[in-house]
């Protein structure tokens, strides 16, 4: 049976822990396809980096030996993912993990710690690769910062992916251009790319939905609806699915390009653990 941890990095008090929606939806999704899983909450912890060690080295008491750390701001501050990496090394915990990182904090020296501690990946939450839609998406970082963190994974050795949502507020085929041609620039490992931004109750995106007409006032959100700009809707998917023919390394999961459910049980078969993005070199053959 499938085992997973889920992992609330979440630790701002304001003045009381904030349990993430996002993981409550992803331990309802579980819960239903009756997967065993369970949460580690750092909301209630007080030394986090400690804490996030000893449950790796619990995990590998049950013979779990790969650990995706679902956390976009590992590596903020920079500390927490030097002691994090520190205490993995001390242990001498011989854990292969990976994990989310933003790409304004990346730094040669905690690249190389991280890479020294087990990790074999990291995959930015970049969302796009535009100045203009890192600013609609909320970014804090700068396309040159991506360049840069680019950069330094290539130097170190280190496999990087770059994960994209493509099709929000003021997107256009201009900017989703820009978007592709800059990542290709940076030539990852791979790319996971998203077409439609999910709608979730209580945000920006939902609120300029409803103005738009994109989802109906009540309408249960439990059922999933997605936000695509208008300005893309009509040519995005023809524009995708040629693009794909030519870049066989980047992913659009919700369109099942470049990976499927068949290819996936082929790689796990094989023993592949961890994310697969790191083995598309490998399954392109095998679809062959």
């Amino acid at each position: 049976m499938m085992k997973l941890l889920l992992i609330s990095p979440n630790v701002e008090f304001l003045p009381d822990p904030i349990f993430p929606l996002g993981l409550a939806y992803i331990a309802a999704a579980l819960k239903r396809q009756e997967i065993d899983h369970r949460i580690l909450d750092l909301c209630f912890v007080t030394d986090v980096e400690a804490e996030l060690s000893a449950e790796i080295e619990s995990l590998m008491g049950l013979g779990i030996n790969n650990v995706f750390i679902v956390d976009n701001e590992f590596n903020f501050p920079v500390e927490h993912a030097q002691f994090v990496c520190h205490e993995i090394i001390r242990r001498n915990l011989k854990i292969k993990w990976s994990g989310y990182a933003n790409p304004k904090f990346i730094q040669p020296r905690i690249v190389e710690l991280m890479r020294d501690s087990g990790c074999s990946g990291i995959e930015f939450g970049s969302d796009a690769a535009d100045s203009f839609m890192l600013k609609q998406m909320g970014k804090a970082f700068t396309l040159e910062e991506m360049n840069r963190a680019s950069e330094i994974c290539h130097s170190s050795g280190l496999s990087f992916c770059h994960s994209l949502l493509i099709g929000g507020p003021g997107e256009t085929m201009q900017t989703v251009q820009r978007t592709f041609d800059a990542i290709l620039a940076m030539s990852p490992t791979a790319v996971v790319c998203m077409v439609g931004i999910r709608i979730f109750p209580g945000t920006r995106l939902f609120e300029m939905a409803g103005k738009e007409g994109s989802i109906q006032a009540g309408q249960n959100l439990l059922e999933p609806c997605f936000y695509l700009s208008p300005a893309i809707k009509d040519t995005i998917l023809l524009f995708v699915e040629t693009f794909s023919k030519e870049h066989p390394t980047w992913i659009f999961p919700g369109m099942e390009i470049n990976i499927n459910r068949t290819l996936q049980k082929k790689i796990r078969r094989l023993g592949a653990r961890g994310p697969l993005w790191e083995y598309m070199k490998m399954g392109q053959r095998f679809k062959q």
